[in-house]
């Protein structure tokens, strides 16, 4: 019988901060590929972490790429690194992972998309709430129409970092919004992804209030946006800080609802009219347990 053999994926990451343990750790449990590299400025930081995973260790991406043979780059770096570092991977010809935020701007997206389609070559966000147990549910039981046709998209994400929490690092307070800014990505890709993207950009309403007095200028630390994708959806997402995190989406069809809760990781679908009667509405109750449990 012919043998079929997969192709182990050489990867390497750049940055030896927080994130860069976590992919680190997540390519050494994947079988099909392995962490042969970490790349990072400061020299005894990047040492320290090779020698945690068992790899070699850099200080210069293009001593990288030069000589390490890679199939993909982790890039796991601040956010104003990103486009000098993604250009060097992507026209050497290395698929390139990106941790959020991507760019500190859309052109700077648009010049990445640019440079990877002129290389032949892929480069992708990290979106990694899309993969977990909840959502694929929800995704499997939204491509079996178990709704219905999509009529809106409501995703609430509270609970996220204040602007001046070090979480990541200094770099995050270069940003308007500071470390809070630094975890939208997450509730918009997951609104983008469920919802589809707008019809018209022009039209996106978008409020922003600082709730928090800071030393540094912060310009906010809640959000709240709205759109109609290209299917008609009505989408919204309200993104607040130093409340109890509730990462919930509300999926609204023509045939019921999902409810995701992504802290619990459950998916509860709605299909009955509870507002009927007060019956109605404790049934609600029992349902939601019961798909809890």
């Amino acid at each position: 019988m012919e043998r079929f053999h997969l192709m182990v994926l050489r990867t390497a990451v750049v940055g030896a901060g927080i994130v860069s343990g976590e992919h680190l750790s997540a390519l050494r449990e994947c079988p099909n590929t392995t962490p042969v590299a970490v790349c990072d400025i400061d020299e005894e930081r990047a040492r320290g972490m090779a020698r945690k995973h068992k790899t070699a260790a850099y200080t210069d991406i293009e001593e990288l790429l030069s000589a390490e043979q890679l199939h993909w780059l982790h890039i796991c770096t601040p956010v104003q690194t990103h486009v000098t570092l993604a250009q060097t991977a992507l026209k050497a010809g290395v698929p390139v992972l990106i941790e959020k935020p991507i760019t500190m701007t859309s052109d700077e997206l648009r010049e990445l998309i640019e440079t990877a389609e002129q290389h032949d070559v892929s480069l992708s966000p990290v979106h990694n709430h899309m993969f977990d147990p909840a959502m694929r549910r929800a995704q499997t039981l939204l491509d079996r129409g178990a709704i219905g046709e999509l009529r809106g998209v409501d995703v609430t994400y509270t609970g996220a970092s204040f602007a001046n929490d070090p979480n990541r690092g200094s770099w995050t307070f270069e940003l308007p919004g500071g470390e809070f800014e630094e975890g939208i990505p997450h509730p918009l890709y997951l609104a983008l992804a469920v919802g589809g993207y707008p019809n018209d950009t022009a039209e996106i309403d978008v409020q922003t209030a600082l709730t928090t007095s800071y030393e540094e200028s912060f310009t906010y630390d809640m959000t709240q946006l709205q759109y109609r994708s290209e299917n008609g959806t009505l989408c919204s997402i309200r993104v607040s800080a130093g409340e109890i995190p509730v990462h919930r989406l509300d999926v609204h069809g023509s045939e019921g609802s999902l409810v995701i809760d992504l802290v619990s990781q459950t998916v509860v679908p709605l299909g009955v009219d509870y507002t009927a009667s007060s019956v109605n509405r404790a049934r609600n109750n029992l349902d939601t347990l019961t798909a809890d449990a």
